[in-house]
């Protein structure tokens, strides 16, 4: 038993060192957000930590350190050992500043090389029988830690967030002490119900709805110009909503979201996926599938194509997708879907669509009659960022995406060139937005889907065409106003209740787009889900996942870098009891 204790000690020291290192990297990475009192409870956090996961580690891996030593020689050992020490510092290193944002299980996937690898070094050396003392107290502190763990963060949040999501081995141990759960709030709130749109209008143009992936918001405002300069000509003469928002970060559900007016969570998405032969069907043990994702293969909801379509419209929509083909639901309703786009450049999901889409768009309007909704979604900007306009391949990844927004609105400018040449232009409502934005390590990470952050959820929306007056509005709204919007404008009455408002009293400036401010719902699914809510100037998000609050105030930060969770409780437990009331499901999967 003593020799026992012995190796069980020399883990309590492995997790201790470890969570030293990582510790001291997560107060170099946020020492502005971190006062002195919230240091001292980190390293609490990490004295709790540390020696649990080392005792847990010592015990799994005890008998393959005793039966089976690195080296029989001690020198050598001695080698080996400060070997695996270093191979483990430098895990931890790469993980906590090289790949901030990677999927949680390849965090989790280093966390436990990382604390193998301390924990084998610290075997192999020859440490006195002190160290049963350590056992003594790691086993101590294993069994107090349901209530030491909890103490030591104290009131706040700042250090649970600081500890959770910027350590690599004292995070993945405190995620078992419980945080916030909204679902608790006592707040008195209440979330705006459904609602039928008005059908005011009385003119019936033509629509053409465009969707840019990936593009972000901040490219949309002041360097609108410099990214897409001949698109920026055109829409000095419409409306720009300078605070959209998306209501969800990947382009499945925010597109259908879109297209029905409803929240993603008032949808039914089901986990579903396609053959090789782009059949699409529910995930299950006996389903092969080359990839898959929220799909509404079952939802039955009215989309905009079928309200328009009810209302005497053409409707057709050019997908270069293949999530976005008949069979998957995203565009039910649409009467002709031309995905010659995605079968003859898209197949791999790696191809150059924008000349396609624009060349079987201006061919479609021209041998249709008016009144028509077009939708094209451009999806070029989303990765892997083919670089155009003589850019080199080798061009940093920002400047390889910049380019793929101008071929973009190359094909823009060719497209409405025709319209004009047709004399359709002046008839027609052109509502112009992205699905989402595209992260490029501002919050630590890359792409989309994964946070609920500006640069992932705030998107561009433009709107120009007959009636509609020259304005910047920075009153926030959704994409899920885009289809309530859009009926108002054309009078299609009889449609359904939806969780969007029609901006159309702002688009011939007669009013704002809000009579009263309503929250705006957003989430991001891809490896856990995170939940927003956009309150005016400020934005809760939840993390499920890691039981995380985050306030943020807007006006004062927009890039999100000051979390405010604690110093604004008014705004927190607002978001609290919002997120309660909205209906939106608070646990970490879907």
């Amino acid at each position: 038993m003593r020799e026992r204790l012995t190796h069980w000690g020399r883990g309590v020291l492995a997790g201790l060192f470890l969570a030293a290192f990582d510790l001291a990297l997560c107060l170099y990475r946020t020492p502005a957000d971190l006062s002195t009192d919230d240091v001292f409870r980190a390293g609490l956090v990490a004295l709790i930590a540390g020696p649990i996961a080392g005792l847990l580690a010592a015990l799994i891996l005890m008998p393959l350190a005793v039966r089976r030593p690195l080296s029989r020689s001690p020198a050598s050992r001695r080698i080996v050992a400060v070997l695996l020490i270093i191979g483990s510092v430098t895990t931890v290193y790469v993980d906590a500043t090289l790949y901030v944002n990677l999927y949680a299980w390849a965090h989790w996937v280093l966390g436990a090389v990382a604390l193998a690898t301390m924990t084998l070094g610290f075997l192999s050396f020859r440490f006195g029988s002190w160290t049963r003392w350590f056992a003594l107290g790691g086993l101590v502190i294993f069994l107090t830690s349901p209530w030491l763990g909890p103490h030591a963060f104290g009131p706040g949040q700042v250090v649970r967030r600081a500890v959770v999501q910027e350590t690599t081995l004292i995070g993945r141990i405190a995620k078992a002490w419980p945080g916030p759960d909204p679902q608790q709030s006592k707040t008195a709130c209440r979330w705006p119900n459904p609602s039928i749109p008005p059908a005011s209008g009385t003119e019936r143009p033509s629509i053409l709805l465009i969707t840019v992936d990936a593009w972000r918001a901040d490219l949309a405002d002041e360097y609108l110009s410099k990214a897409m300069p001949k698109f920026a000509q055109r829409v000095r003469h419409g409306v720009h909503f300078k605070r959209a928002y998306a209501a969800a970060t990947r382009t499945n559900e925010s597109i259908y979201s879109l297209l029905t007016g409803r929240w993603p969570h008032r949808l039914d998405f089901v986990t579903a996926g396609v053959d090789s032969r782009d059949q699409f069907r529910q995930v299950d043990d006996t389903f092969s599938v080359k990839q898959s994702h929220q799909l509404p293969l079952r939802d039955q909801t009215s989309t905009l194509a079928g309200m328009l379509g009810a209302h005497g419209y053409q409707t057709a929509a050019m997908v270069p997708y293949v999530f976005f083909l008949r069979g998957a639901g995203i565009t039910r309703g649409f009467k002709h879907i031309d995905d010659r786009a995605y079968q003859e450049a898209n197949r791999s999901n790696r191809g150059v669509t924008s000349r396609i889409l624009t060349d079987q768009a201006m061919a479609w309007v021209s041998q249709t009659n008016s009144p028509w909704l077009l939708w094209i979604h451009y999806l070029d900007p989303h990765t892997p960022y083919d670089p155009y306009g003589g850019v080199p391949s080798g061009a940093p990844m920002f400047e390889r995406y910049v380019s793929e927004l101008r071929r973009v609105d190359d094909q823009l400018h060719r497209l409405f060139s025709h319209l004009e040449a047709e004399k359709q232009l002046a008839d027609t409502m052109v509502i112009v937005a992205a699905d989402h934005g595209e992260e490029f390590r501002d919050h630590g990470g890359l792409f989309h889907g994964t946070t609920v952050y500006e640069e992932q959820a705030r998107v561009p929306l433009f709107v120009m065409g007959p009636g509609i007056t020259r304005q910047t509005i920075e009153e926030p709204v959704s994409l899920v106003d885009v289809v309530p919007t859009i009926v108002d404008w054309v009078g299609a009455s009889g449609t359904q209740p939806m969780d969007g408002r029609s901006l159309a009293g702002a688009l011939n400036g007669e009013g704002t787009p809000m009579k009263t401010p309503r929250p705006l719902l957003i989430q991001s699914t891809r490896e856990g889900k995170r939940l927003g809510l956009v309150m005016g100037r400020y934005k809760y998000i939840y993390d499920p996942g890691n039981q995380l609050e985050e306030v943020y105030d807007l006006k004062l930060d927009p890039n999100e870098k000051k979390n405010r969770v604690d110093t604004l409780p008014t705004v927190r437990d607002t978001g609290r009891c919002l997120l309660k009331a909205s209906g939106v499901s608070v646990s970490p999967s879907r």
